[in-house]
């Protein structure tokens, strides 16, 4: 599988923040937004994630099934 296309804005900006309470890192939703405008799509979220100090990459999963993964 791989990920392609666009995410919303409010997506986008709703994994950033998360990913920054996770790593007690301060997060500004417009800041971000005033720095990557839309387009947002995996390269945008990866760079907008290194600026503010969190590591990322990318593997895909063989034989993973995104639509039937269920969250708790």
């Amino acid at each position: 599988m791989r990920l392609q296309g666009e995410l919303e804005r409010d997506a986008a900006l709703w994994l950033l923040g998360s990913l920054c309470g996770l790593f007690r890192i301060p997060f500004d939703a417009s800041l971000i937004a005033q720095n990557y405008p839309p387009p947002y799509t995996l390269l945008t979220l990866h760079e907008a994630a290194r600026a503010l100090g969190i590591k990322t990459g990318h593997h895909p999963l063989a034989g993973s099934d995104w639509q039937n993964c269920r969250f708790h």
